[in-house]
């Protein structure tokens, strides 16, 4: 998930002291930061902008895993 937050400090700040999240990398003006034991680069990715907001959302899906037998799309 991608938040975008017109104070990156403040959040950033949040997100390592209040809930225990570590930075994993640095890009422009992005932070991105990982839960404990997270198997993944990051799980978040805080974007500094003028206005707060969601710049991006997605779920991980099981590779091959059909349900109801359906042809994947």
């Amino acid at each position: 998930m991608e938040l975008l937050t017109p104070k990156p400090d403040e959040s950033l700040q949040f997100f390592v002291n209040v809930m225990g999240m570590t930075e994993s990398a640095r890009q422009a003006d992005s932070v991105y930061l990982r839960g404990w034991d997270d198997y993944e680069h990051h799980t978040l990715k805080l974007t500094a902008s003028k206005t707060s907001g969601m710049g991006h959302m997605a779920f991980a899906r099981a590779a091959n895993r059909r349900s109801n037998g359906a042809s994947p799309r």
